[in-house]
């Protein structure tokens, strides 16, 4: 302690170590540096406002202009289209520039709190020099007065700057009702719903009544027979349209003909294998007794055999009787690989050279599909397996390729995807491309298993997806049920005529269909989720809804549909349970993982394989894959086992006999039952 003692007064000083003046004018620099950044970040915020503000897309002309005619023409397809592609540009443009005002303001703001907190801490270090007289004492209190000024200043300025940022951030909200009126089925005016067709049939409640699908697209078959599509695809026969319309069925072109009791008795066979994407109907449920519910496959425990499979692919395996069929293929090489269901042993593997021309770019297939994501299909006779490509490719089961043929690289972002099915003499091909409906790019092929010829050719007023068709039979009528956006069409197997469709879907639509009792349940993420009677004729969007759901659809596994239960997978985890009949939602159950492949049913229980990533340190291949086995009620859905795969899975499962077949990431592996 120093003290003075001058002639007016006595002052006594505590002086301050050389490490406390050190931080405190650390500490007051920084501060200062901190909030010219803030001061900057604003100033920039600010500009990218004044010159490129957010626009409001209702206060467009151009928008309100297309809003107008397409709510006056909600059968023109061109107005509607046009409508929502500018809808959707302006909505990116609104909320990107949003975002980044919102970034640039919360940076400034925690620039600004962060240059306070500096300061304010500076202050409480703040220290006195010894004053050795009353003079040079009343000169430091100027100083402090100067000092604690210049700090109110600086505070105030950087509480108005926070206040501009909250200001930013508190922006009043866009209506988006009516921004949504066209290109949303939520907000979409009961004026504008689709009304049933003269004549239709409507055995709905009043409740499910309320429940149907609400769009402004055409429901009148007989009005969009594809008007733009015939003009813009001449020499194509237009897409095969319902009885009653206007324009003639496609004819089938000269091929082997099948006849219903042909197709029965192939049937009956078809339905006791698993031979192609979640085995008959496309339903992923064994019909051939359960499987194991518990294994671990890093130890051995539970596992019959494990293959290496000598190439990715995301594929899943199919088996007839011995056989198991598997495809596997890198930019630079296709491949067919048939194993002995028994020992695993690898049979043959037939190598595809791909015709493709021009060949497809590795760099437009996406990294979540690669170039074997299709999974082949059989009929006992012959293999069929396509690629990314567009290489479709029969080989019989003594591994000779019997004819190989490219449908033309599809246009989309991932290459071919959708599955094959097989029904009778024919392979069916669901070739769906294109961004937009009406660019007439979408087509249904049926080939001939012997030959490859083309027995008839469908073009379809959908654009691209993942789905695979499902052949089914009800009430004595075979049905080829297809799925993308924006249509549910149902065709005649044998000739390729169109029987129904239904409107709902929106966006990439991946998850396939399944079929339950006269039911297809269908959807995605980015619509809904709808139960749709198959026993109409025409379009039966207005009449055949059953129910519809919204909550945690899934982006792009397949459901299971079985008893009481519709099961739904999100590729988050979610696992949801709706009633098959009135589409309650009875349970949801989150596991923790990413699921890409869809969920198989075997005896009591449903089978969820997803991956989640391990380190190496734990000695587990990353990332690695667990099967859930869960045991489903009306109460919940109770997990019974978690099944480690030791590897990665991105495949569906195949049942078949008391075996549980999965394609890893490296190995095609048998689980048998104890």
């Amino acid at each position: 302690m120093c003290s003075a003692r001058p002639n007016h007064q006595e002052i006594v000083i505590e002086p301050a170590s050389d490490a406390r003046r050190s931080l405190q004018r650390t500490l007051v620099r920084t501060g200062a540096v901190t909030g010219a950044f803030a001061v900057s970040t604003m100033f920039i915020t600010f500009l990218v406002k004044v010159l490129y503000p957010p626009q409001n897309p209702v206060e467009n002309a151009e928008w309100q202009v297309l809003r107008e005619k397409a709510l006056a023409e909600p059968d023109n397809m061109v107005v509607v289209e046009a409508f929502r592609k500018l809808d959707t540009e302006l909505r990116q443009q609104y909320f990107s520039t949003t975002r980044l005002l919102n970034t640039g303001a919360l940076i400034a703001i925690a620039a600004g709190i962060a240059s306070i907190v500096l300061w304010v801490i500076a202050g409480f270090l703040r220290y006195r020099l010894f004053v050795p007289s009353a003079v040079w004492a009343s000169e430091v209190e100027e100083r402090e007065k100067r000092e604690a000024l210049q700090a109110l200043i600086a505070g105030a300025f950087v509480a108005v700057l926070l206040a501009v940022g909250v200001a930013l951030l508190a922006r009043p909200p866009v209506d988006w009702r009516r921004a949504v009126a066209l290109t949303s089925a939520r907000e979409i005016k009961p004026d504008l719903q689709p009304k049933p067709r003269a004549g239709a049939e409507d055995q709905s409640s009043p409740a499910e009544s309320q429940m149907a699908i609400r769009s402004v697209r055409p429901t009148d078959v007989a009005k969009q027979d594809e008007i733009w599509y015939e003009k813009s695809r001449e020499g194509v026969p237009p897409i095969s349209p319902a009885p009653g319309s206007a324009v003639e069925p496609p004819v089938a072109r000269e091929g082997l003909p099948l006849s219903q009791a042909e197709a029965q008795a192939f049937w009956g066979e078809y339905c006791r294998q698993w031979p192609r994407f979640r085995g008959p109907e496309g339903a992923g449920i064994s019909r051939t007794g359960p499987v194991a519910v518990t294994w671990d496959v890093p130890t051995g425990t539970g596992v019959l055999w494990k293959s290496e499979v000598p190439l990715p692919g995301n594929s899943s395996p199919i088996v007839w009787g011995d056989r198991i069929f598997l495809t596997g293929a890198t930019p630079e090489k296709l491949a067919v690989f048939c194993y002995e269901s028994q020992t695993g042993k690898m049979l043959w593997q037939r190598e595809i050279p791909s015709g493709a021309s021009p060949p497809l770019d590795p760099k437009k297939v996406a990294k979540e599909t690669g170039f074997a994501s299709p999974t082949p299909a059989t009929d006992g006779h012959r293999v069929y397996a396509i690629f990314a490509p567009g290489d479709i490719v029969a080989i019989d089961y003594a591994g000779n390729v019997v004819w190989a043929r490219n449908l033309g690289v599809p246009d989309n972002v991932y290459g071919h995807a959708a599955s094959l099915e097989c029904f009778g003499d024919r392979v069916f091909v669901q070739l769906d491309q294109g961004s937009r409906p009406q660019e007439g790019k979408s087509r249904l092929y049926a080939l001939a298993g012997a030959t490859g010829e083309i027995i008839f050719e469908i073009p379809r007023p959908v654009q691209n997806s993942w789905s695979t068709p499902i052949v089914v039979r009800w009430q004595d009528r075979w049905q080829l049920i297809t799925a993308s956006t924006p249509w549910l069409i149902s065709y005649d197997p044998f000739s390729g005529t169109e029987l129904w469709r239904f409107h709902g879907m929106e966006g990439d639509h991946a998850p396939s269909p399944v079929w339950l009792d006269g039911v297809v349940h269908v959807g995605n993420e980015y619509s809904f989720w709808f139960a749709v009677r198959a026993d109409g004729r025409g379009d039966v969007t207005g009449s055949h809804l059953l129910w519809k759901a919204e909550e945690n659809l899934p982006d792009l596994c397949s459901p299971l549909a079985f008893g009481d239960f519709v099961i739904l997978l999100a590729s988050w985890g979610m696992v949801t349970c709706y009633d098959a009949r009135s589409g309650e939602k009875l349970w949801e159950l989150e596991l923790e993982g990413s699921f890409l492949s869809s969920p198989g049913f075997a005896g009591e229980y449903v089978y969820v394989i997803g991956e989640q990533n391990h380190s190496v340190a734990e000695g587990v291949e990353s990332p690695s894959a667990i099967c859930w086995v869960i045991r489903p009620s009306r109460e919940g859905g109770e997990i019974v086992a978690e099944n480690a795969l030791g590897e990665g899975c991105t495949a569906s499962p195949a049942f078949l006999n008391g075996r549980l077949y999965i394609r890893g990431r490296k190995h095609l592996i048998c689980i048998a039952s104890p």
